[in-house]
């Protein structure tokens, strides 16, 4: 028996933060984008790629707490520790939460296209 539950978000001109700056961050934006979120992108190192975007850039290092006031948050980084406390700090703040290839660390899944 499966526990969850399919729904759709609603993210149009929403904040959405993904923390991260590569190639699995930029496809996790696109798909953002498509749903005309209003998406910030917070990491050190941020590809061209993702620059080239509609898209607010922090580069700076996650810190703690900084998905308040977001209504969804994807943490796409190859930091173990940083996505774990990424996914701390969206279930303290009862934010949807992804943290890409750690099942464990989410509140929610995105269908693959």
């Amino acid at each position: 028996m499966n526990s969850l539950l399919p729904i759709f978000m609603k993210l149009e001109n929403q904040p959405c933060l993904v923390v991260g700056g590569g190639k699995i961050a930029h496809q996790k934006i696109r798909q953002l984008l498509e749903s005309k979120a209003n998406v910030t992108v917070k990491a050190l190192d941020i590809s061209e790629k993702i620059q080239s975007l509609s898209v607010t850039i922090q580069k700076s290092a996650y810190r703690k707490n900084d998905v308040k006031g977001y209504k969804l948050v994807i943490a796409a980084t190859n930091d173990e520790n940083i996505n774990h406390q990424v996914y701390v700090d969206a279930q303290q703040y009862g934010i949807p939460i992804n943290v890409v290839d750690q099942p464990e660390l989410c509140s929610f899944y995105m269908g693959s296209v």
